[in-house]
């Protein structure tokens, strides 16, 4: 299986100190060449959606979700570019991807008959052109850690990296490194990584009951959950330019 999930995320729950969040939410379960066909990548999206609905409170207006077939390359950089555009430099952006992926690249529908990859040069692209500050990424995926643009090594605590040409606050949290695949589970009816990381947004990361969760306290409890659950095959990885203390979550 080469299943990708990517989510980028900015500072989701703390909706109060910025003017607006916009997302584009992609799940991929139904591919145009059948063969290719995933379980819970449309589970992924739908359940991170309901997240933004119901906890960051998003409007309905500022979230493109696109699910199987209306993930066509084309829609889904469209989207992002009618979304991103509409971020200052006080806004957030959000861009969830769940399906397959490779080294270098994310496989939308009609990727595996046309070769029509979503590269992650051209994801980077769509950052970089966007106003906002404050872009948070976090990825379910197999060969994630390529995004990077070099082979991702396992690290014990957060690393620090950035997109070349991204100067703004930037998170990169994916599930796996670049050599490794991600896994989805039917005891979770979800990809391990997307689980715990919407279990962890909701309260489980929240190590020392303070009602915030910092960046590094998501990063240890969906590191820890997603190693156990896939016996130590899947490692996640986080990287960019942030303070690895800085509260995402706010509980209520």
């Amino acid at each position: 299986m080469s299943k990708i999930i990517i989510v980028l995320v900015f500072q989701v729950l703390t909706c109060s100190v910025y003017a607006k969040m916009y997302a584009v939410i992609v799940g991929v379960s139904s591919y145009e060449s059948a063969h290719a066909n995933l379980r819970f990548a449309d589970d992924d999206a739908r359940a991170f959606y309901n997240y933004l609905i119901s906890v960051a409170d998003i409007a309905s207006t500022n979230i493109s979700l696109l699910i199987d077939k209306e993930a066509s390359k084309n829609k889904v950089i469209s989207a992002l570019s009618t979304q991103f555009k509409k971020a200052t430099a006080d806004d957030q952006v959000i861009f969830f991807f769940s399906g397959h992926g490779g080294d270098g690249k994310f496989l939308v529908y009609d990727s595996p008959t046309s070769k029509n990859y979503l590269l992650h040069s051209e994801i980077k692209k769509q950052f970089k052109s966007s106003k906002a500050k404050f872009k948070y990424c976090f990825a379910d995926a197999c060969h994630a850690g390529s995004i990077k643009g070099v082979k991702s090594k396992d690290t014990t605590t957060v690393a620090t990296a950035k997109f070349k040409g991204i100067n703004d606050k930037l998170v990169v949290f994916m599930s796996s490194r670049s050599t490794q695949q991600s896994q989805e589970k039917g005891n979770l009816q979800q990809g391990v990584f997307s689980y715990y990381l919407i279990e962890g947004l909701k309260s489980k990361a929240d190590i020392d009951n303070d009602k915030n969760i910092t960046l590094l306290e998501i990063y240890a409890y969906v590191r820890k959950q997603v190693i156990k659950e896939t016996s130590n095959n899947q490692v996640p990885i986080m990287f960019g330019k942030f303070n690895k203390e800085e509260i995402i979550i706010t509980l209520k």
